[in-house]
């Protein structure tokens, strides 16, 4: 659209409120596209314009599983410190109540993190195994 009727349209440019305009592009020519659209506008002086690209979705995907992964992280520990001290405070309440002495096997205080950490082995291995049989791309379609 020519500059006149641009102004004539919209009117002129504001202090606050700058010309704007969105170019659309094939997937993956938006950057190429911001680089040369100032030198197509204004061979003269393309210095005046500034042209932005979108940010690239997989920078964008990257970054939200990033921050998924560490709210789902730290929802796990916080979890786990919930159950854990909720455990502590039940077996204390019993212990009172039922005037028990606790005795704690170290036997079991030395097992317990080996079976827990081959359940989780365990329970993470038939997801993993599903998922490695997929294909990327059919994975990001669906």
């Amino acid at each position: 659209m020519p500059s006149t009727v641009a102004e004539h349209d919209f009117g002129p440019p504001q202090a606050n409120y700058p010309a704007q305009m969105v170019i659309w592009t094939r997937i993956g020519a938006a950057d190429q596209v911001a680089a040369e659209v100032p030198y197509a506008l204004r061979p003269n002086d393309p210095q005046v314009l500034q042209a932005d690209a979108p940010p690239d979705k997989w920078d964008l995907q990257g970054s939200v599983d990033a921050a998924l992964e560490d709210l789902f992280l730290s929802l796990a520990g916080l979890s786990l410190l919930i159950g854990a001290s909720l455990a502590v405070w039940i077996v204390i309440a019993v212990a009172l109540t039922k005037q028990w002495t606790a005795i704690l096997d170290p036997r079991a205080a030395l097992i317990a993190p080996a079976v827990g950490a081959v359940t989780g082995l365990l329970a993470g291995l038939y997801p993993a195994l599903r998922a490695s049989r997929i294909e990327p791309l059919e994975a990001l379609r669906s």
